[in-house]
């Protein structure tokens, strides 16, 4: 950011004092405007604090109202600037800023005629409005400074609002006390209310802001309403912000500084009364004496810090921040003067140095905030000030106190102390992540701005992402995305696991705010609006495996999915009876809960739903996730048919295969990145592509998923010796859901150190065995022998602890842990812990536990090759990442016995043939023997031993899986093709 060449042409100092040059090449007299109307909105806050004793006089009692409102005043100000900015953000910065001066305005002349007709009803209805008044209106005003001048500009333009408003408020005391002198106390309301509708008036005048900053004029200020794009809700603009650090940061430092400003004023007037028993007169010629130092510290500021702005922002913020701290070294040169001489000359000091504080924020508010959303940006910086006078504030004076009957009132005073650097260090830390946030800002500027040229010239398709990153708590995920999807197209998403496929989905629909570029969909921008708007638009995702609510039944489901078409009622059922026909298996569930339809199941339902929310735009992740090949035949024809019906698709898959079946055109991704995106016959002929990342795991291990080193494996517990004993056993296992019968009579037996597969169409009741063999579901009838032993009555967590480990179809990971915190959980029970006791008293043995902890987790993460995600949160992984972690977490708990529910689902190509000698060196490692249901044909025939074919709940065949797979039942069941 650089200022224009114009505006730093003067070099003499006398050259500054022309008003015109403050704001060259722009006009000063907005900046003159705004500074007026802010100076007299505060003044009028401080005039009731003046003029209190003449109200008092004038109505010969206590006004209980008037001294209540005066006093909180700030905090009601405060709160009444969030709802004004959202008004504001809808009808317009300028027309609510003068809207708001007259009825203020008003209620300074409401105050004037009240005391003249000695009505203190309007009394009290005038002083409410004019207390409020003075902050309720400070976004507004902060938000037109910014929409009438550019970057550059900013920090000069907001370092002389508040040097207006200070000197304003220095100069009224003196004003105010002659004017109720000569005249009455309702003479200053009547000036106050003159001079404020006469700065009404020359706003209206203003000529409009400058359009929106563009690359090819970067300089330009931000136009503060775009007419093509809907007005963000607060919401909204809260997401979009708090994605960024740099913001987050700043609003953090704000209660803090806050409470500090605030509750000095009214504790060195104590500390002048208690410790130096000067009157209130003395004090008060006191605080005014040292007002001005304001002044200087914003001259002083602007010069320093101000300027720095505009070259070095991160440097900047840290010079506020280190004014923070010399205040807080003023504040205790304060509590620890000797006499009064050395404690005004503190507070002077103190007043220098902190006077810049909130210029400061609200520059740099105003240059790391999106103009769509700097309104807002504004308000929320009005919340994180409210905190400090609501949360810490009413704490203050009982702190001072508790702390003056200990080591007195000085000591007190350093619970301040100890706020001032707490925020300065927040704010500190801010600077750091300022420069990421500002590129960040450029590039959505760069891209707001092609945008609009492919709209002129008509190149706009129906969705447009350009310039996109987002990410995970700081974490990149996407770079820099430039995508377009015409109208009525299908285009698939290809790509590796943690190539940012399902993270673009999210981006798209609003479940993630992108940290720079934009999303325009029908041309509008939906870059930050939150996710239910976004679904109003036509924009539907079917997420990969998590699309259903699991305590709904079917009809309850489908019932929500045409909630929004309630006033359609004829619509929503031709297209639930469409859904149905499509899928009559759900109509089979149709009082069944989700949560008990097997995995395709499941997606069916999700792909019903979809189709009934009538969708513009439909995003399906992850199609053929854990579906046996008859299922996605079905899936396949169905996605065909609502593209048929005019509906745009954007299908992120794994399968290549499958894609080209559906797809003409496909993006390839890898790395956050778009890596091509044409033809996907053309996709297929890159060997640098689809042939090196779909086909290499087929002889060597894909990054990541690499198997671990075979060691000597523990000791089991209740491990029989012989080799070819049955370790795990079933019996006449049957289990119903209402009146469907998932598994019917089933027997099954695993030997020692076997892999024993298990397929079969979905429905066919293999999840459902799992589930009781694993404890985690009772069965209707039957048995369950594990060594010997009938564990059927065992609950799932004492089956664990025997040596029974269980993965998931949808792996189920605490979303809220980082990886090496999940394995450490899964690590534990075989630590022996010290106990709650020792944890309290800090013993060795909990430190020595710990260690023995981590040792342990990091043998795992160096086992499964996790390091590169030992501190992520497992909810921001890739599914094949997901997958690599549930299957550490068994290695963690070293089973005996592993039950695998589908462990290549959701896994690319590649890594899914990576995995054969991953769960072969796992097996191995843990000398266990292994169940596994699968899909993937060729993982079972080149991973298990043997095979149990499954359907309707039933065995239909066990054998070796040449035996199985040429088996005419299977193939008709499986495949839903007849035997060649």
């Amino acid at each position: 950011m650089t200022a224009p060449t114009t505006a730093s042409r003067p070099t003499a100092w006398w050259a500054r004092l022309d008003p015109r040059q403050i704001t060259a090449p722009y006009p000063v007299l907005p900046l003159l405007v705004l500074m007026g109307l802010a100076t007299t909105a505060q003044v009028g806050g401080l005039a009731l604090l003046l003029l209190l004793p003449g109200i008092k006089d004038t109505f010969g009692a206590s006004l209980f109202v008037v001294s209540t409102v005066v006093v909180i005043g700030i905090q009601l100000g405060l709160a009444a600037d969030v709802p004004t900015a959202a008004l504001a953000n809808r009808l317009g910065a300028m027309r609510v800023l003068c809207g708001g001066m007259i009825v203020l305005a008003s209620l300074l002349l409401t105050t004037a005629v009240a005391g003249l007709a000695a009505n203190s009803v309007a009394l009290d209805i005038g002083v409410a409005g004019v207390a409020v008044g003075g902050w309720a209106l400070t976004s507004v005003q902060n938000r037109l400074l910014a929409a009438y001048y550019p970057e550059s500009l900013r920090p000069t333009v907001f370092f002389a609002l508040r040097a207006a408003i200070v000197g304003g408020l220095a100069l009224a005391p003196l004003l105010i006390g002659a004017l109720e002198l000569f005249y009455d106390w309702q003479a200053p309301f009547e000036v106050l209310a003159g001079t404020m509708l006469a700065f009404v008036l020359a706003a209206l005048l203003l000529p409009g802001p400058g359009r929106r900053a563009t690359p090819d004029e970067p300089d330009a200020p931000d136009e503060p309403d775009d007419a093509d794009v809907a007005a963000p809700s607060f919401a909204e603009a809260t997401r979009v912000l708090f994605a960024h650090q740099a913001v987050r940061r700043l609003y953090y430092s704000l209660p803090f500084l806050t409470v500090t400003v605030l509750g000095m004023r009214s504790f060195t007037d104590l500390l002048y009364r208690n410790v130096f028993h000067q009157d209130a007169a003395h004090r008060a010629l006191i605080a005014a004496s040292v007002q001005p130092g304001a002044l200087i510290g914003l001259a002083i500021g602007f010069v320093l810090v101000g300027r720095r702005f505009v070259h070095d922002p991160g440097a900047a913020v840290r010079l506020l921040a280190l004014s923070g701290a010399l205040s807080a070294v003023c504040l205790v040169g304060v509590a620890a003067s000797p006499s009064v001489a050395w404690a005004i000359a503190f507070q002077a000091a103190y007043v220098v140095v902190s006077a810049s504080l909130l210029a400061g924020v609200y520059t740099t508010v105003s240059l790391v905030s999106p103009a769509r959303h700097l309104m807002l940006a504004f308000a929320l910086t009005s919340v994180w000030l409210s905190f400090g006078v609501a949360a810490i504030a009413p704490a203050g004076p009982s702190l001072v106190t508790d702390v003056d009957g200990v080591f007195g009132f000085r000591a007190g005073l350093l619970v301040f102390v100890v706020l001032y650097l707490v925020g300065s260090a927040i704010l500190a830390s801010a600077a750091a992540t300022l420069e990421p946030a500002l590129e960040a800002l450029q590039i959505t500027a760069a891209a707001d701005a092609e945008v609009r040229r492919a709209r002129r010239e008509g190149r706009a398709s129906l969705l447009m992402l350009r310039a996109v990153d987002a990410g995970y708590d700081g974490r990149p995920v996407l770079s820099g995305i430039d995508l377009d999807v015409p109208d009525g197209e299908l285009v698939a998403v290809l790509g590796t696991n943690g190539a940012g496929k399902s993270t673009l989905l999210r981006v798209i629909s609003g479940l993630t705010s992108p940290t720079a570029g934009q999303v325009i969909f029908d041309g509008q921008d939906i870059t930050s609006l939150d996710p239910s708007r976004i679904a109003s638009l036509g924009i539907v995702q079917v997420p990969g495996g998590r699309g259903i609510f699991a305590d709904l039944t079917v009809a309850e489901s489908l019932e929500v999915a045409g909630w929004p078409y309630l006033h359609e009622p004829d619509y929503v059922r031709r297209a639930t009876e469409a859904a149905l026909a499509h899928f009559p298996v759900l109509r089979e569930r149709w009082h069944t809960a989700a949560g008990d339809l097997s995995g395709g199941e499941q997606q069916m339902l999700s792909l019903a739903q979809a189709f009934i929310a009538r969708p513009r735009l439909l995003m399906i992740d992850e199609l053929s996730l854990g579906l046996a090949p008859t299922v996605i035949e079905g899936l396949l024809e169905v996605v065909r048919q609502i593209h048929e019906n005019g509906t745009t698709v954007l299908l992120v898959e794994q399968s290549v295969d499958l894609a080209m079946r559906l797809a003409a055109r496909a993006v390839f991704m890898e790395r956050g990145r778009i890596m091509f995106t044409g033809a996907i016959t053309e996709l297929v002929a890159r060997d640098d592509l689809i042939r090196a990342v779909f086909l290499a795991g087929a002889t060597t291990s894909a990054r990541g998923v690499e198997g671990p080193p075979v060691r000597e494996s523990p000791a089991r517990r209740g491990s029989p010796s012989n080799g070819d004993g049955v370790v795990l056993s079933a019996r006449g296992l049957r289990r119903t859901y209402g009146g469907v019968t998932a598994v019917d009579h089933l027997d099954l037996d695993l030997h020692a150190g076997e892999f024993l597969g298990v397929m079969g169409p979905n429905g066919a009741g293999k999840t459902t065995v799992l589930e009781m063999l694993s404890g985690h579901l009772p069965a209707n009838a039957g048995r369950v022998v594990m060594f010997g032993e009938d564990i059927s009555g065992w609950p799932a967590h004492r089956r664990a602890a025997a040596g029974l480990g269980r993965s998931f179809q949808s792996a189920r990971l605490w979303p809220g842990l980082t990886v090496q915190e999940t394995l450490a959980v899964a690590v534990a029970p075989r630590v022996r812990s010290p106990g709650a006791v020792a944890a309290l008293l800090c013993l060795p043995t909990v430190s020595r536990a710990e260690r023995r902890v981590g040792y342990a987790v990091d043998e795992v993460v160096e086992q499964l090759g996790l390091d590169d995600y030992r501190d992520q949160l497992t909810a921001e992984l890739s599914t094949g990442t997901r997958r690599l972690v549930e299957l550490a977490i068994l290695v963690a708990m070293q089973p005996s016995i592993l039950l695998l529910d589908e462990p290549s689902a959701g896994v690319a190509q590649a890594e899914s043939l990576a995995m054969v000698p991953l769960l072969r060196d796992t097996r191995a490692l843990l000398d266990a023997s292994v169940l596994i249901i699968e899909h993937d044909l060729t993982l079972l025939r080149t991973l298990a031993d043997r095979v149990v074919a499954m359907d309707a709940g039933k065995v239909l065949t066990v054998g070796t899986p040449a035996e199985v797979f040429e088996d005419s039942r299977v193939v008709a069941a499986y495949l839903g093709t007849a035997p060649q």
